[in-house]
């Protein structure tokens, strides 16, 4: 993992766990030994599909790994850098608006926010949220 993020410069890198992951003793000290394991030149970042890991977010982060997802349909703490891929809220059809636009702006806490949209607008709807932001004096690359 360590060459691939190497040669692809990847500063983060997003592992995505299903609904049936659920936190218990065994899961959870096999996911801080993973994680140790694999930790090198970039940041991972984790997006938990069940709601019982929101337990230890704060140690999980203390491990210095980001807690990512979605913050308009699932909670996520706030954090040094914040990494957030939207799929809509209706899944990946949805078209976000700008009633979306600004919850996901009261989610931009960090010293760092990274937002993807992931939904099949995604082009348009990440010009129109730079645009929103443009607009109130936060100028983004």
């Amino acid at each position: 993992m360590e060459k691939v993020s190497n040669v692809l410069r990847a500063r983060f890198v997003v592992f995505q766990f299903p609904k049936s992951f659920k936190r218990d003793s065994t899961n959870e000290k096999n996911l801080i030994r993973f994680f140790n394991k694999v930790k090198g030149s970039f940041t991972p970042v984790v997006e938990f599909r069940d709601d019982s890991w929101k337990e230890i977010y704060e140690e999980i982060i203390r491990e210095g790994i980001i807690i990512g997802g979605d913050p308009l349909r699932q909670y996520i703490p706030r954090q040094r850098i914040n990494y957030f891929r939207l799929h809509g809220l209706t899944m990946y059809r949805y078209k976000y608006t700008e009633e979306d636009f600004e919850e996901i702006y009261r989610h931009l806490t960090g010293d760092e926010n990274i937002v993807l949209f992931n939904n099949i607008y995604m082009f348009e709807d990440a010009i129109l949220f730079k645009q929103f932001l443009n607009q109130r004096g936060i100028h983004i690359t």
